[in-house]
């Protein structure tokens, strides 16, 4: 998660970060169009399968791509 949050801060795109009890959620606006945030969660989700993240969930709008990971 650390490396995704360095390549979001070299890239320029903004993200949010909120841990709550048993929650990592990551907020990432793209504005690039559905096209990219569908691409991008579908890439997220690969990653976590080959990571072996269990308890991960991607949600997606037209511009924006929320990882919720539970602890």
């Amino acid at each position: 998660m650390d490396s995704l949050c360095s390549w979001l801060d070299a890239s320029g795109y903004h993200y949010r970060h909120d841990s709550f009890d048993d929650i990592d959620i990551y907020v990432i606006q793209f504005d690039m169009g559905r096209k990219w945030t569908l691409y991008f969660r579908t890439l997220l989700l690969f990653v976590s399968e080959y990571c072996n993240i269990k308890n991960a969930e991607v949600e997606l709008t037209n511009n924006t791509v929320v990882l919720k990971i539970k602890k």
